[in-house]
């Protein structure tokens, strides 16, 4: 049995140039160690993100203590 704690991020700063490297370790300050995949979906067209990002977690619990943050 295996269950997937995948959630989505809405991003408010999509148009800045907010790149994965700033999203990891803008999330590593709280959650360090609490997830186990990221991925931040690039526009390169606009040379920027599309707006969301997707992090998987590797315990309920974390994704309850991520989202009171």
């Amino acid at each position: 049995l295996i269950f997937l704690l995948t959630s989505i991020l809405r991003l408010a700063f999509n148009k800045l140039r907010y790149t994965s490297k700033m999203l990891f370790a803008a999330i590593d300050e709280n959650h360090h160690g609490t997830y186990d995949l990221m991925h931040l979906p690039i526009d390169f067209k606009n040379k920027c993100n599309v707006g969301y990002a997707f992090i998987n977690m590797v315990s309920p619990s974390h994704m309850i203590s991520f989202y009171e943050v």
